[in-house]
This record gives structure tokens, sequence and C-alpha cells, in this order.
């Protein structure tokens, strides 16, 4: 048994689609700076479609436009019904207790492909390892009240939630 969770993972989601992937820049790009605000540890980057790594905020030039347009999932591709049309997936490289994962997944109702997506409409998860969280208890409760809450109101979530999760989950 470990000495506390491997992780703190934050949830906002939706029922409401998403009208176009392009209305995601704005806040997801607010929520891209605001992360990174929280020091060096938590710059994120992301892999294109042919699986090169890039830096999400490089200065003033952000590339989060160039990650949604390229973040639907193709029908056949093991996508259900149930399942989200889009996904953009930033990390910040560490593996350890230093991880920082966030991956926004999305539906776009596509009425020409003949399926109807019958889950959430967005989902936005940040999974952040226990260095990440912040060693004081205090410094960490505020840190996850701070994310989860601006989360929740850039997506205009329904419902949020903040899950400690040991490693034998």
């Amino acid at each position: 048994m470990g000495t506390g969770p491997e992780s703190y993972d934050l949830t906002a989601s939706r029922q409401a689609r998403v009208a176009d992937p392009a209305d995601l820049v704005g806040p997801l790009e607010q929520l891209v700076r605001a992360i990174q605000q929280e020091g060096p540890l938590f710059a994120l980057w992301g892999h294109s479609p042919a699986f090169h790594k890039y830096e999400v905020l490089q200065g003033d030039t952000s590339l989060v436009p160039n990650f949604l347009m390229t973040s639907e999932i193709q029908w056949g591709s093991g996508r259900e019904p149930q399942d989200p049309t889009h996904q953009v997936v930033f990390f910040n490289g560490h593996r350890d207790d230093r991880r920082v994962y966030l991956r926004v997944a999305f539906s776009v109702e596509k009425p020409e492909d003949g399926v109807e997506v019958t889950g959430p409409g967005l989902v936005a998860e940040l999974s952040l390892g226990p260095d990440a969280a912040g060693a004081d208890e205090s410094a960490r409760a505020a840190r996850l009240d701070r994310l989860l809450n601006l989360m929740a109101e850039l997506f205009a979530a329904d419902s949020r939630r903040v899950e400690a999760r040991d490693a034998d989950e």
C-alpha cells in the first residue's frame, strides 16, 4: 500500500455538444495558460497527427487552434456512438509523480455519418501526479480547487469532481 494517491484527477463535463471545434479555441487556450502559470513543471506539449511533439504555447504563439483542427476521431476507427467525436491531449512529458495530463474529449453532432452521438458533449480531464498537485495539503487543495473551477467555468460544465486515485485502481 502506497503512502498517498497516485494522481489527483479533475473532471468537468457537460451534456451540450460543441457546435464547432473552433468554439473551443478561446476556452482551451485560457485553460492551458492558467495551467502553465502554475510553474515551469506545467509547460504542456502535444503530438501532431504525425506524432511530432510540439509545445502548445510558444511565447505569444498558441498551437491550440492547430490541435483542435486535427482533433477529429474518424468513424470506423473504434469510435462507438457513446464515444467522443474529437479529442485533444496535452502533457508535460513526465511519467512520474510530476506528471500533468490534460484530455479534452468532445462531440460534434455529424448527421452526415448517420450515427447519433449518445455520450456527453464535452469531458475535460486534468490528471496531476502528487508532486504536480502539491506536497503541502493547503497549497494542493487551493490548486485543485482553482483549476477545477476554471475548467467548469470555461467549458460551461454541468458537473465536476476531484478524485484522488490510488495506484492499484
